[in-house]
């Protein structure tokens, strides 16, 4: 039994550094459509578009995560594209360490 969890621990760990990744490169693109917001000055936020994402989530989510502990999730991961933006539109995103 202790060899089966630690065998699962060990995909989970791997799959913890996929998403991280993935989160990252998500990251990055919305920073990229920060810089064309920043180009043809549109603002940061667009709450329609945040809504119509929580929306998509939820109608994706096939559990066993809540749509609640999804949105969650998407919620911060917004937020944070929110900040690069922000740092973009305020010209103080350093771009290299934004892509790692």
């Amino acid at each position: 039994m202790n060899e089966e969890i630690k065998a699962l621990r060990q995909v989970v760990d791997i799959m913890d550094h996929a998403l991280l990744d993935l989160i990252n490169r998500r990251i990055r693109l919305t920073g990229q459509i920060g810089e064309m917001k920043a180009s043809a000055g549109l603002p940061c936020r667009d709450r329609q578009r945040e809504e119509n994402l929580y929306l998509r989530i939820s109608l994706a989510n096939d559990g066993p995560m809540s749509d609640e502990a999804a949105r969650h999730l998407f919620e911060i991961l917004t937020a944070e594209s929110r900040r690069i933006q922000n740092q973009i539109l305020n010209k103080s995103w350093d771009r290299k360490g934004a892509t790692g």
